[in-house]
């Protein structure tokens, strides 16, 4: 095993020790943190909404608007984002109302609709020349432990029965992503967002069952590690499951363990590759300095070990700031105690 890759497990192994269980609304932030993210944004639209409507959003021109139309009562409940994007040449909008209880709740259908006057609200207060009010496509995605089974009309909530008052009666319908339908092999799109839809999908799982699935998913982070964001989205399923899965740090460290030995550690050697190329791009400077090609290849070595004692330095800055103890910085870094101290003076 390389010094590189043990270094990759050495950052997942204080990452987890550095997670705070006790985090609010985990649901929330998961969410938010993914699906405010361009590129698994997305990924979601082009993937998830219903074929009949697809050709005539452009995904390119999506924006993440910060507005949350979710009040602080409902947030145990509900995470929302919205996005602005072209239909058909025109601005319009897809609100995502993400439901995480554990239930159905006919309450949604409700809800959405007083989310969408808060919307339009918003444009005409922004706008006093506005003319038309812009579509507004409603989705809810919900993962709760069983099948949605409520009708995704608003019509079905309101009690009229006579055909002549019908037609008084407000009407829409929201598009429903349900998880609890999806097989795992059914979850697509953007490494990001298969992740964060895997996690909710099976968050309500017993403990023994999220055992199992840790390590599977783990051995399955390939793509993962090829981007520059993988180690980033790796803390935020650690943190999200961790909290909800109810499984300590010991038994999370365990499997990591288990999971980077080889062969299974291979998975993250892309993930390594980018320490070396931050090294191997100092070294080649030192090297070209030199003039000789000799030089450059020292100079790579040398740069490596440059960039892996950066990054020793940055972990250990984060464990002194979760309140770490000098002994164990110094065990799971290799710095001494005179370079921590350093880094509380600095």
């Amino acid at each position: 095993m390389t010094s590189i890759f043990k270094f990759v497990k050495l950052y997942v192994l204080i990452l987890i020790d550095s997670i705070k269980m006790d985090i609010n609304n985990p649901h929330d932030k998961y969410f938010k943190e993914v699906f405010t993210q361009i590129e698994p944004a997305r990924s979601f639209v082009e993937n998830y909404l219903p074929s009949e409507i697809t050709p005539f959003i452009d995904s390119s021109s999506l924006e993440i608007m910060k507005d949350s139309f979710v009040s602080k009562e409902l947030k145990e409940f509900y995470s929302d984002v919205l996005y602005k994007v072209d239909m058909e040449g025109e601005n319009g909008y897809i609100y995502i109302l993400m439901d995480h209880k554990s239930y159905p709740d006919k309450a949604v259908s409700f809800q959405m609709l007083k989310y969408k006057f808060l919307i339009w609200e918003k444009v005409i207060k922004g706008n006093r020349n506005w003319k038309e009010l812009p579509m507004v496509i409603p989705l809810v995605f919900y993962h709760g432990k069983e099948k949605w089974n409520i009708q995704t009309n608003f019509s079905d909530i309101v009690n009229v029965s006579n055909e002549s008052l019908k037609k008084y009666v407000l009407n829409y319908e929201y598009i429903l992503c349900d998880l609890t339908v999806y097989s795992d092999k059914e979850i697509i799109g953007h490494v990001l967002l298969r992740l964060v839809m895997f996690t909710f999908k099976h968050i309500f799982d017993s403990r023994s069952e999220w055992l199992r699935n840790l390590s599977k998913l783990i051995k399955s982070l390939e793509d993962l590690s090829k981007h520059k964001s993988g180690l980033s989205a790796l803390e935020t399923f650690l943190k999200y499951f961790m909290s909800e899965a109810d499984l300590d740090h010991e038994t999370v460290k365990d499997i990591v363990i288990e999971t980077f030995s080889e062969p299974g550690g291979k998975t993250f050697m892309t993930a390594a590759e980018e320490l070396k190329l931050i090294g191997k791009k100092e070294g080649i400077r030192e090297g070209i300095e030199k003039g000789i090609e000799k030089g450059i290849e020292k100079g790579i070595e040398k740069g490596i070990e440059k960039g892996i004692e950066k990054e020793k330095v940055e972990i250990a800055k984060k464990m002194l700031s979760k309140g770490s103890n000098h002994d164990f910085i110094s065990e799971m870094t290799g710095l001494s105690d005179e370079e921590i101290e350093k880094l509380i003076d600095n």
